[in-house]
């Protein structure tokens, strides 16, 4: 509606680079910030916010055809990791967040 008001249209939306998957209270409670650190870098990323599932939030990954799945349990979050999986081939490896940074804008 505001596009609408403002006489501008957004350019369809593109699949997202990845989608972060969060598991146990304190991994969700850092998503915002997680997702705002990938976004500083040019990297389109999206979460669940209904805390669904680990199978439901992979499904919600392969729905947007996310490039990246990155899975961040509260061990990862302890130990400033991220689990970073290729959705094409599967393989998954964990991180520190600025090599998936690395990574995810090579």
């Amino acid at each position: 509606l505001v596009q609408e008001a403002s006489g501008k249209r957004m350019e369809s939306q593109s699949v997202p680079t990845a989608f972060l998957v969060t598991l146990g209270d304190e991994a969700r409670l850092a998503a915002p910030q997680i997702l705002h650190q990938f976004r500083e870098r040019g990297i389109t990323c999206d979460c669940d916010y209904v805390g669904r599932s680990m199978r439901a939030q992979m499904r919600e990954a392969n729905r947007q055809q996310a490039q990246f799945a990155l899975i961040l349990g509260d061990d990862e979050l302890a130990n400033k990791t991220i689990a970073v999986k290729d959705m094409e081939s599967g393989e998954q490896k964990v991180l520190s967040m600025a090599d998936a940074i690395s990574v995810l804008t090579a």
